[in-house]
């Protein structure tokens, strides 16, 4: 299961050339959604405003905002005994409860901070009989900007994003025949860089259909390793609302060949709506579910949610599951204020 549970960050640790380099940086999973929204509903969202958490989805949701919102979402996960290498190639970025992503979005505009990944382990294990141990502290952060605009029927727009972070590695090798360990290898680096969203959305009545492409174009400079680019992703995706109903469906993957591409299905029914202007209400409940090929029990992504709206609070959370068989949950809460 772990190998759905992506993050794809790959570090190889190569033993003769003392090396801890990280070699593939996908950000924009599914698994690692921040918004308890889009998690409720299939882990994809491009196309709804519903979702205060929008500019992360697709920025050009932002030609149709009318109203400031202040939003901050947390995201809590079960512990699991793992081991560092284990930590890294799940995805586990973050800590039993941490921020996710904190959002103010505006008419035509959006201000975010995202913790991309958030990592401070200790793990101990053998190779050939010989026991190391790993100590790492991994941060990084991104500062976005965004940007919305529509005319007529089409919207459009963008996130740019700076990238600020820091890696500590270190690998000991136990001596011989003692309870000592000697350093083995050792990294501090520093990481700065950028990377940029550019999304689309066309409208038809109550049908919506929504293009955007991740870290279109990016790069990450370390400043004693070699610099990398971040993975390229896209996401398209229709919607269709009606009577307190909300259905979407949708597909993102990889912009390359070998892209694994998901499938995403949702819905949400709003069973209570209050308009009264001076206590206005609203209650949301949503389903969702998402798979590479809905083949294999272990790769079927089930999620359900509820969101609460009085006044100008909004809660929403959610509870994804990852496997169909799976005690392993993730859970999104999130609260915004409308101003």
């Amino acid at each position: 299961m772990k190998k759905n549970i992506l993050f794809l960050f790959i570090f190889v640790a190569s033993l003769n050339l003392f090396s801890f380099p990280i070699n593939d940086y996908d950000f924009h999973l599914a698994e690692l959604q921040i918004s308890p929204i889009t998690a409720a509903m299939g882990g994809l969202n491009v196309i709804s405003i519903k979702d205060p958490f929008a500019v992360y989805q697709n920025p050009a949701i932002l030609g149709e905002v009318k109203q400031s919102v202040f939003s901050i979402s947390f995201k809590m996960k079960n512990k699991e005994d793992q081991n560092i290498t284990d930590i890294i190639n799940a995805g586990n970025i973050l800590k039993e409860k941490q921020i996710s992503f904190i959002n103010l979005s505006a008419k035509k505009a959006g201000f975010s901070f995202q913790p991309l990944v958030s990592i401070h382990e200790k793990s101990n294990y053998f190779v050939s009989n010989v026991q190391y141990q790993d100590y790492i502290d991994y941060k990084l952060n991104s500062y976005q900007v965004s940007g919305g605009f529509d005319k007529n029927e089409i919207s459009w727009g963008f996130t740019a994003k700076f990238l600020s972070g820091r890696l500590i590695y270190l690998k000991e090798k136990q001596i011989e025949s003692t309870e000592l360990f000697n350093i083995d290898s050792f990294i501090d680096d520093n990481s700065k860089g950028f990377s940029f969203d550019l999304g689309f959305i066309y409208t038809k009545s109550n049908i919506k259909y929504g293009l955007v492409f991740y870290d279109l174009f990016s790069h990450l400079y370390w400043k004693n390793n070699p610099n990398r680019t971040l993975t390229k992703r896209f996401a398209f995706g229709t919607g269709y609302s009606s009577n307190g109903y909300d259905l979407t469906a949708g597909i993102d993957g990889k912009l390359n060949k070998n892209s694994n591409s998901q499938y995403h299905f949702g819905i949400a029914k709003n069973v209570l709506t209050d308009e009264n202007p001076n206590n206005p209400k609203s209650l949301d409940f949503r389903a969702g579910v998402y798979s590479h090929d809905f083949k294999n029990e272990d790769d079927i992504f089930t999620s359900f949610g509820v969101g609460y709206f009085i006044k100008i609070f909004k809660i929403d959370c959610s509870v994804t599951s990852f496997g169909m068989n799976s005690e392993n949950n993730s859970y999104l809460i999130s609260t915004s204020i409308a101003m």
